[in-house]
């Protein structure tokens, strides 16, 4: 029933910005969370995310075959294995898509046209100047 109720908000902002319960909504309650998250960095992200699903979905098993201080130990270790993965993954992908863009981006550019003119010189043999017939 929660989810319904975050999924029916979230709509209505989106599809409703200018009704002045959504530019409350906004103001007091998503600017606020998004000007925290921005000043995480991604690698605090990731440990807090590993954090919840661990305590919400494992806490139990954490319990029992250990103390929470390990948990957390194990879960920041697991949360820089996470980062560089993901640092891995977004230099194999701009690797690959470099080459790609570079082709798409490369336009043919039309080739230089000579101009023909009528006062070009055409090129002569030295026998045919005419300067060579004065000197012999």
């Amino acid at each position: 029933m929660v989810a319904l109720i975050g999924l029916f908000l979230i709509t209505v902002m989106l599809r409703y910005p200018q009704i002045p319960m959504v530019r409350a909504l906004r103001r007091h309650g998503v600017e606020p969370l998004a000007r925290w998250l921005n000043r995480l960095d991604r690698r605090q992200l990731i440990f807090f995310f590993l954090l919840v699903s661990t305590v919400l979905l494992g806490g139990e098993l954490l319990a029992a075959f250990g103390p929470l201080d390990m948990g957390l130990v194990l879960l920041w270790d697991v949360s820089l294995y996470v980062d560089a993965l993901l640092s891995a993954v977004a230099v194999a992908s701009v690797a690959r898509l470099l080459p790609a863009l570079r082709f798409w981006r490369a336009r043919p550019r039309p080739r230089a046209r000579r101009r023909c003119s009528a006062a070009r010189k055409v090129a002569r043999n030295d026998d045919e100047d005419g300067r060579s017939l004065i000197a012999a």
